[in-house]
């Protein structure tokens, strides 16, 4: 019977597991860091709006529909400015805001 309990105990040395040593630790460490590092960059560039700059003024509604017609068919997302009801905008190209 102790020769059968002697052999269901493991005596052996086990290696340590990747996580468990130096390597794998700084490893989990560094992934953590860049992972943090990622997330804050992505929130910063999710937050950032894209300026906005008056590309045509002054033209009728009939030219301005075509020309928002052309940009949307260019897939140029416009904006449309309350300070200037007749100036379509793009972004980088419009500084208009309210």
């Amino acid at each position: 019977m102790a020769a059968a309990a002697e052999e269901l105990v493991d005596t052996t040395e086990r290696k340590p597991s990747f996580i468990q040593s130096p390597l794998g630790r700084n490893f989990v460490i560094g992934l953590g860091v860049a992972s943090v590092l990622a997330l804050m960059a992505a929130v910063w560039m999710w937050s950032q709006q894209p300026d906005y700059k008056v590309l045509f003024s002054n033209f009728s509604d009939r030219d301005g529909g075509a020309i928002t017609a052309s940009l949307d068919q260019m897939q140029i997302p416009t904006s449309f400015p309350r300070a200037a009801a007749r100036s379509w905008c793009r972004p980088s190209m419009c500084t208009t805001r309210a």
